[in-house]
């Protein structure tokens, strides 16, 4: 499910994100050469255990149908890190040598860029993709693809989503609704996202979707976990994460039929 590669060339920071992502170029195994994003465990709040989140909610992604970038497990190694001048990039540098040894890559998309609301009339394409994503971020808790903050690129065609590792939080209290369970959405800011005005009062149809989560077996969930590098796995506080992400998932998939239509209760 990950594909290794090493560090070779440090490019620049991307953006201001909280994350602090850095572009480079990496090579696989084969030596070829990749034009990648890498987001490091010194800049995450949770280290290590956003990470695994992050790469968790990619493979999700992939699996439902949802375009994001190709992700790697990265390699950051001394010589890379000391490759990188402290006159330019100090700040990274030193973020990269308090990171843990493998790092989240993603590819860099070319031609994409990131979604600026508010968004033009979106095509019937546009409005299907726009569906899928609107409601995976619902049901996988990920509230930080909204409109100030998007997290999500276009190349005026195509979407493609990035960033989940603020996903799959359990509950804070018992009496919180399930995701399925009839008033769910008016417990969480759904109105921020990205997609929701655009999506308001359409005619969506979620059943590919739904055709999609019930595919998804434990075996299959499984292999998310197994996928990881150890160094992602490894601490207290990302084994917790990791073990509530997958049941997160089953439980979803368990129920979701409710789950949509809760989802579609507030398009309508």
């Amino acid at each position: 499910m990950f594909d290794y590669l090493y560090g070779v060339t440090f490019h620049n920071a991307v953006g201001n994100g909280k994350t602090k992502p850095c572009r480079i170029s990496a090579l696989d195994r084969d030596k070829k050469l990749h034009d990648i994003v890498i987001k490091l465990s010194a800049g995450c709040d949770r280290k290590e255990a956003d990470l695994a989140i992050e790469a968790i909610g990619s493979f999700l992604a992939c699996d439902l149908g949802i375009h994001t970038p190709q992700s790697f497990v990265v390699g950051i190694d001394p010589k890379f890190v000391n490759s990188i001048s402290d006159n330019l990039f100090k700040k990274e540098k030193n973020l990269l040598s308090l990171s843990y040894p493998y790092a989240f890559g993603s590819s860099y998309l070319t031609g994409f860029n990131t979604i600026t609301s508010p968004l033009p009339k979106l095509t019937e394409l546009q409005l299907i993709q726009a569906a899928k994503i609107f409601a995976f971020d619902a049901l996988i808790k990920n509230f930080d693809r909204k409109k100030s903050n998007p997290n999500c690129l276009t190349n005026g065609k195509d979407f493609a989503v990035i960033d989940h590792e603020l996903a799959f939080y359990p509950k804070l209290f018992s009496m919180e609704p399930n995701i399925w369970d009839t008033g769910y959405m008016d417990t969480i800011p759904y109105k921020d996202h990205i997609f929701f005005d655009s999506l308001k009062n359409q005619n969506i149809d979620l059943s590919e979707l739904k055709k999609s989560w019930l595919t998804l077996n434990n075996k299959r969930l499984e292999q998310y976990s197994l996928a990881l590098p150890d160094d992602w796995r490894s601490s207290e506080i990302a084994a917790i994460a990791i073990k509530n992400a997958l049941t997160h998932i089953k439980d979803i998939r368990d129920n979701i039929e409710p789950a949509l239509h809760e989802i579609k209760r507030v398009l309508i």
